[in-house]
């Protein structure tokens, strides 16, 4: 599977706070690359930590060890969660952001600018370091499944798929929507954002640079908030293989000639990959059938001019539809045939493109 990457704002400095989407009904450990402007970590093969960028106060040096599950990078300091559950801390310490809180239990850390915040495996948060807007104060509760530590605000989604805001508030960031549709959370410098079960993502609070204004498409399974800016993760779904076996009857076999009045009945049967039966229930957009014409045989001709398919059943003419024995059938209306000579009949993808016929399901009849 292919991802694509939407940007959603262009200018970025400052602070960044957002994991990977988690399943509102469970706690996970994450393995998560939130970016910041100025220190960047990544987790190698091996569970260990590589650091780079602005290092003024040593917080892109790579502590020791190789049993990290996550990492989270602050302004100016960083946080690592090691396989055990505890958590380490490195950088700069002014308001004690690296003084980690002593415990195993915990399973998700975010980094703001001058604060952090972690995730007990009950579902409880702990924050320290810079509380000046109650950022450092989580909500007293329990059955949270996922946090996203802005610059200066939080978010944290909660096993029912709601969302909690504290911290900041300057620009209505921590104001957050209704619905227990959500499935992540990511927080940006005065801006928050959320992505739903649908795919869609909702953008709320400082919109100086459109960060706030996100996409209308749905499908996206991932988003990251920077400081002024947003990612979000598009998948690419490569087209379904499909097989079709023959059109009945095989018209190819011989030449057939039709009368200005009469209907052609065509059906042919649908595989997929793993041999099994297409049914309707199987097609979000249904196959199409396309006429291809010549007045001489195809075989010989340089070129063939495509016709609209006359029409016949359904709205557009030109879908199959799924008959009585459990075949797919297209009748042609031969009445809308007007030319002699000989015509191909072809099974295409349908208007999504879902899927694709290997080989191409084809067959030819001729009008005298």
């Amino acid at each position: 599977m292919k991802n694509t990457l939407f940007f959603l704002a262009v200018f970025s400095t400052g602070i960044m706070a957002s994991e990977p989407p988690l399943p509102p009904d469970e706690l996970l450990t994450l393995n998560s690359i939130p970016e910041a402007l100025f220190v960047d970590a990544v987790i190698s093969n091996d569970s260990n930590i590589v650091g780079w960028g602005f290092n003024s106060d040593g917080q892109a040096n790579s502590p020791p060890g190789n049993d990290f599950v996550q990492i989270s990078a602050g302004l100016n300091h960083s946080l690592a969660l090691t396989l055990d559950g505890t958590i380490i801390g490195w950088g700069r310490n002014e308001y004690k952001q690296t003084n980690t809180p002593s415990g195993n239990d915990f399973v998700q850390v975010s980094a703001g600018a001058y604060h952090n915040l972690a995730l007990r495996t009950d579902g409880s948060i702990i924050g320290w370091g810079l509380n000046s807007n109650g950022q450092a104060t989580p909500p007293d509760a329990k059955g949270y499944v996922q946090l996203a530590a802005g610059a200066w605000h939080n978010l944290a989604l909660r096993k029912n798929g709601s969302i909690t805001g504290w911290g900041d508030n300057t620009w209505l960031q921590t104001d957050t929507p209704e619905g227990h549709d959500f499935v992540q959370v990511a927080a940006g410098a005065y801006y928050s954002l959320v992505l739903k079960s649908d795919g869609s993502i909702v953008n709320w609070g400082f919109n100086f640079n459109g960060q706030a204004t996100p996409p209308t498409d749905q499908g996206f399974v991932q988003v990251a908030a920077g400081a002024w800016h947003n990612l979000a993760l598009l998948p690419v779904v490569a087209p379904m293989q499909l097989t079709c076996i023959g059109f009945d009857p095989p018209m190819d076999i011989y030449p057939v000639s039709l009368k200005n009045d009469r209907a052609l009945p065509l059906k042919a049967e649908i595989f997929d990959s793993n041999g099994y039966a297409m049914i309707s229930d199987d097609f979000t957009a249904l196959p199409l059938v396309q006429v291809s014409f010549d007045y001489h045989k195809i075989a010989d001709a340089v070129s063939v001019a495509e016709e609209a398919l006359p029409t016949s059943q359904g709205d557009t003419g030109n879908q199959l539809e799924f008959s009585k024995d459990n075949k797919w059938q297209v009748n042609l209306n031969t009445s809308l045939f007007t030319a002699s000579g000989t015509y191909t009949v072809s099974m295409i993808s349908g208007d999504k493109s879902e899927y694709v016929f290997e080989p191409t399901c084809v067959t030819q009849f001729v009008i005298e």
